[in-house]
């Protein structure tokens, strides 16, 4: 049989039985959209919205204008309330959560100036210009409420005039009036019981005999309020029909609410009054809350005798709903297996569940939602049955969830594949006011919460804030709104196929539009957005407000176009060959946009990698975002799709526009070999053609005969959007150029030989500091064009200072214009999740055994040292790259075809990356961060390394921070942590790094780190310092650490340049400053840092007195460094020496130029020492000291 509704019958002799039997899908019906589908929905209750053209509250135009407005910002999908009639305006009830039918929609909505006839209409024209002027208009809206019932009636008013001068003949023979009846016979019912609730008041069980039982005479009504509430419905039907029209041709789609229960006084319960228990109420039971349950005041269906009636209730409510939303939301879903019953006049705490026809119900959307090709959304909050869940899941119903309710100890509960996700619901509190605990305030105000309950509550929610601060990865001063941007792109990274944020939290508002358990202690369902429609086009709230969401999950528009795509190409046979064979490694000279004259015709050449395509065309400003003439042409069997177009020029915009063989709709890309790209949050990439004149060439010169491992290599790590900031404006970041004024100097004035950038590589997404890349050959657009980088690389390279960047090949994010699923295939990642999905940070992992990704990968490091002249990369998360298993757990990874857990396609891909990139530019550098005992990092690849110049030694970093935490008194227990180092130091050649990751994330700054009294923090970070610059081991320092910055460090401010006028903070400047002097001019500091002869211990086993000595060099070059690290002074302590020559203090931590306290040393002759052949120095050791020491020449 077919799916749907068919009638039995049965005839047993004279006696006739009929019964419904409902033919279901065998599954649930497919998804309107995917279950992996990832787009975004704003909601907006319709009555908050208003315009200059609207009446006090919004309206079915102010809805649509609404959807344009955040279709502009990608969002898929407008969400608002249940849209249904109510009583009104006259016994108003404002709550449409108890409509009086689920059938009809509400005349408030209907948008005036959109309806035609009332421009014919002179009585209705005075009234809206007139009567009810914008001044008067105005009136409606006060303390951001609308008096929803006098703009309903003044509404009402306009639309009644016109519909009392309509003849009979008008109801009867106008067509699309006609139409809609036809279509909606119940209609005339519904206004004959509209006009009836009017006259004898709206309790219809008062009415006279017949009018309460259904049926209603004639004489009993009004046949003008008949034809006005006919004419409404005919009217506002239509609207919501060309709203779901407009919306489609936008790529978007309404989600609407199916609210649980009716108005006992309503439509649906005068009509049906056997299958509604009229002495109970819905409700729910207690939870947290509300602490003593809710009743809703709607009446339940009577579960037995729904199904007499074969649930056409249910089935035209759907069927309503379904006519016009692409979404329909089933509020309180398990009122579908059993629904909360209260006596009338009792308390929820009386209540009780009464199980419901579940299977048939479920059958009923199952078949509706397959007819109307409509996503149905499950409101499964609180309490609800597992059995629910797993049938929700069985039918394709999406769930709900709420992430306010969902923090957990360390990490968001997870989002269930498909589900709609949201921080909050229109019944929760807004972000604003959870953050604030303003909803605890009112609660308390209206009773619902007693003072020691508040109390507890804000216990609570102060928990519930740190953690859910703590989960997603942000400081302990970050501000709300940078949370809740953060939670909008946790979500937006999760697998929930919606993601739903509501108006009011983009829009700062502190209080919701509705306190569930309420109705007279305070307005709800009246509240109105701070800025009106006008304010939201004519500013950028939107836009910043939805960036997170954008970026990850908006969709692209489209536009109209120019002619054009000439056969030019910039590929050889042999490109070709090498890129497909993985070994073309200058890619950005052919992949990408390339400005240039073909034929005498400007343009540019466009060239992107996409084998699985089935069409791929340019578009952007060039061609008003039309995919119709710009389309590539594929390069034989290359996967390279490529085209001239004519008239594009520099500045333009563009993405590629991509149609996958397999399937699916079409994407728009930006280009993986993009030189430039939008500033974030757009996204496009931008054509870009360097002028740029390099004034470095004596520097490259030098740099070719650059021998790293002997030469001090001092790194200053800045992270380029908060070294410095500009107060005045906005304390926006500093441009390249203005960073080129000002930090090359600085690092002379310190004395660092380099400067490491966090990654500049364009990243959507400015809280990853760079490391969610998406433009591997583009400088970011933040900071200025990718000419302004090149003049600030090459006023370091005057001041002798290299520069280093960070490079991310080991993951990238998976934002919908970036690299994932380019193709619609999964292209540059993996197929496999297991492989795919990076554990740590939920981005995408390069697929390193495909050739065409490492030439991508390859070409990307030689792309900054040839085109921006920088002298290095470090390699991040390289032990994430090394291992099959990094933090993944049994069953989450995919063995190697040996079966291990080594990563040996990404074993080759870095041996061959670092041979390319040292064969090609001499004295370039490689820097791994590998943070495990994997060997030979830094060994020649010839002989089975990796091939690094230096790898930084994350053991050193964690095991001293630990050691420098302790109090002094505990030190000697721990000892080993400081002397461990010396056992592997020479195993490679090291990197010693004081990163920004060791200041973040609630880590506190370098100078938080330390034990100890305030004096003591100070001392023990000199003494960090000098012991930093006193081992073998290149140097890393983040910014800030030279001045002893205090607070942790924030990428959206400045360093605290302030602290330097403190004598306590130049101190430590000072002293960086004089490390960095004698490393740079003690040979015995930095020649060949890993070699057994730089480094001996003289003194490491008196743990008793924390003490280290040791030393550094040999002969007349060496140094003795003395460590204290107690805040004891030690008097007359033996310093062993090589040789009985004099000894001198060359640099003391302790002195008072460094903020010491300027202990006398009291350094003496060498003198024998207790063992044959021993010769010693005594001094005094300063508490909590560095201090080296140099023979005397």
């Amino acid at each position: 049989m077919r799916v749907g509704y068919h009638q039995l019958c049965v005839i047993v002799g004279k006696r006739i039985f009929w019964s419904t039997l409902i033919v279901r899908p065998l599954r649930g019906a497919p998804h309107r959209f995917s279950r992996d589908w990832r787009a975004f929905s704003v909601q907006a209750p319709i009555f908050s919205l208003h315009s200059q053209r609207s009446w006090g509250a919004g309206d079915v135009e102010d809805l649509d204008e609404f959807a344009r407005l955040v279709a502009n910002q990608g969002a898929t999908v407008v969400s608002t309330l249940p849209l249904l009639s109510s009583f009104g305006p006259y016994d108003f009830e404002a709550s449409p959560y108890r409509p009086v039918s689920r059938r009809f929609w509400n005349d408030r909505w209907i948008a005036l100036d959109q309806v035609e006839f009332l421009s014919h209409s002179f009585a209705a024209q005075q009234l809206m210009n007139d009567t009810y002027s914008l001044a008067h208009r105005a009136t409606w809206s006060k303390g951001g409420h609308v008096d929803g019932a006098a703009a309903f009636a003044a509404k009402r008013q306009v639309i009644q005039a016109w519909a009392a001068t309509q003849t009979e003949f008008m109801a009867l023979y106008e067509s699309g009036l006609r139409s809609y009846v036809t279509e909606h016979p119940e209609v005339n019912d519904y206004a004959r019981f509209r006009a009836a609730s009017e006259r004898f008041g709206r309790n219809f069980r008062e009415w006279p005999s017949t009018a309460k039982s259904g049926l209603l005479r004639w004489n009993d009504v009004d046949p003008t309020l008949v034809r006005y509430h006919l004419f409404a419905q005919w009217i506002i039907d239509g609207q919501m029909t060309e709203l779901a029209q407009r919306l489609a041709q936008r790529g978007q789609t309404l989600q609407l609410d199916i609210p649980i229960g009716v108005h006992p006084d309503g439509y649906d319960v005068w009509k049906n009054p056997s299958e509604y228990v009229s002495s109970m109420s819905l409700g729910a039971p207690a939870d947290d809350l509300t602490t003593d349950g809710q009743t809703w005041g709607a009446p339940p269906l009577h579960p037995a005798r729904i199904r007499e009636g074969a649930h056409q209730q249910f089935r035209d409510a759907l069927r309503c709903h379904m006519r016009v939303a692409g979404v329909v939301r089933i509020d309180h879903v398990m009122g579908l297996q059993r629904l909360f019953w209260v006596p009338d006049g009792a308390s929820a705490r009386d209540g009780l569940y009464v199980k419901m026809p579940f299977q048939e119900l479920l059958a009923i959307v199952a078949i509706e939602a397959l007819r109307f090709g409509c996503d149905v959304v499950g409101e499964d909050l609180g309490t609800v049955d597992g059995d629910l869940r797993d049938a929700m899941a069985h039918e394709g119903l999406r769930r709900t969830y709420v992430a306010q309710f969902a923090i957990g100890h360390d990490a968001l509960e997870p989002v269930p594949v498909g589900a709609v996700a949201s921080f909050g619901t229109h019944d929760t509190a807004t972000f604003l006011g959870w953050w604030s605990e303003g909803d605890i305030d009112e609660r308390v105000a209206v009773g619902h919460l007693s003072e020691d309950g508040a109390v507890r509550a804000r216990e609570n929610r102060r928990d519930d804030r740190e953690r859910l601060v703590r989960v997603l990865g942000l400081g302990v001063n970050v501000q709300p709104e940078h949370v809740l941007d953060a939670v909008h792109a946790s979500l937006a990274d999760s697998p929930a196929g919606l993601v739903m944020v509501q108006i009011e939290d983009l829009l700062k508002v502190p209080v919701g539009v509705n306190l569930p358990g309420t109705f007279d202690e305070r307005p709800n369902w009246s509240q109105q957005t701070p800025l009106s429609l006008e304010e939201m086009a004519s500013t950028r709230v939107l836009a910043e407000t939805l960036t997170p969401l954008r970026e990850r999950r908006g969709f692209a528009a489209g536009g109209h176009g120019m002619p054009g795509v000439s056969d030019v190409t910039r590929f050889s046979s042999e490109d070709l060959h090498l890129f497909n064979e993985g070994r073309h490694f200058r890619l950005h000279h052919h992949l990408g946009c390339h400005p240039m004259i073909a034929d005498g015709v400007e343009g540019c050449y466009f060239a992107v990698w996409a084998p699985n395509a089935e069409r791929v065309a340019v578009v952007g400003d060039f061609n008003e975002w039309d995919a119709g003439p710009h389309a590539l042409l594929p390069r034989e069997n290359s996967g390279i799709w490529e085209g001239f177009v004519p008239g594009a020029v520099a500045g333009q915009a563009y993405k590629y526009r991509i149609r996958s063989r397999l399937g699916g709709g079409e994407v728009d890309k930006a280009d993986p070999v993009g030189r430039l790209f939008e500033v974030p949050s757009n996204t496009a990439s931008k054509i870009w053609s360097s002028h740029y004149e390099w004034r470095d060439e004596q520097w490259l010169g030098r740099r070719q005969d650059y021998v790293a491992r002997n030469r001090p290599v001092s790194v200053y790590e800045v992270h380029l959007g908060s070294w410095r900031r500009v107060p005045e404006e906005g304390n926006r970041a500093l441009s390249y150029r203005e960073m080129a004024e000002q930090l090359p100097a600085y690092c002379v004035e310190m004395g660092f030989t380099h400067v490491q950038f966090l990654p500049v590589m364009e990243h959507p997404f400015y809280g990853s500091w760079g490391y969610q890349t998406t433009g591997y050959f583009a400088p970011t657009s933040r900071n200025g064009t990718p000419d302004d980088f090149k003049y600030l690389v090459d006023e370091l390279h005057a001041h002798d200072v290299g520069v280093l960047l960070d490079w991310v090949p080991s993951h990238f994010p998976s934002d919908a214009h970036a690299l994932g699923l380019f193709d619609g295939t999964h292209l540059y990642e993996h197929a496999d999740v297991r492989q795919r999905v990076h554990p740590d940070w939920q981005s995408w992992t390069f697929n390193y055994s495909r050739n065409e990704v490492r030439s991508f990968l390859i070409s990307s490091a030689c792309f900054w040292l040839e085109e921006y002249h920088v002298d290095g990369l470090r390699v991040d998360a390289v032990a994430s790259m090394l291992y099959l298993d990094y933090s993944r757990g049994p069953g989450q990874w995919v063995p190697n075809r040996f079966g291990g857990r080594e990563d040996l396609d990404a074993i080759s891909f870095l041996r061959q990356c670092n041979d390319a990139v040292t064969s090609a530019f001499p004295g370039a550098l490689m820097v791994a961060e590998e943070s495990t005992s994997w060997p030979r990092v830094t060994q020649v690849t010839s002989d089975g390394g990796l091939g690094f110049t230096f790898k930084w030694d994350m053991g050193w970093m964690h095991d001293t921070l630990d050691y420098l935490s302790r109090d002094a008194i505990h030190r000697k227990y721990h000892q080993n942590e400081l002397t461990f180092r010396a056992i592997y130091a020479g195993h490679e050649r090291f990197m010693l790094p004081l990163s920004h990751d060791e200041v973040v994330h609630g880590k506190g700054s370098l100078l938080s780190k330390m034990a100890g009294d305030a004096w003591q923090e100070f001392a023990n970070l000199r003494l960090l310092l000098g012991y930093q610059f006193g081992l073998p081991g290149k140097k890393l320092l983040f910014m800030g650490a030279e001045f002893a910055q205090r607070s942790e460090w924030d990428h959206e401010k400045s360093l605290d340049w302030h602290l330097r006028d403190f004598p306590a903070h130049e101190g430590v400047r000072r002293w960086t400053q004089r490390c960095n002097e004698l490393y740079r001019s003690e040979v015995s500091l930095h020649l060949d840092d890993s070699g057994g002869q730089d480094f001996s211990w003289l003194s490491c086993d008196d743990a008793e007195q924390s003490i280290l000595i040791w030393r550094r060099g040999e002969g007349n070059e060496e140094l003795v460094m003395v460590a204290n690290f107690t805040p004891v002074p030690r008097d007359e302590y033996q310093i062993p020496v090589s040789s009985s020559s004099s000894w001198m203090v060359l640099a003391n931590s302790d002195d008072p130029e460094y903020g010491g306290s300027g202990y006398p040393t009291n350094l003496r002759g060498a003198t024998p020492g207790a063992e044959p052949e021993e010769t010693v120095v005594r001094m005094s050791l300063p508490p909590l000291s560095f201090v080296v020491l140099q023979r005397k020449n």
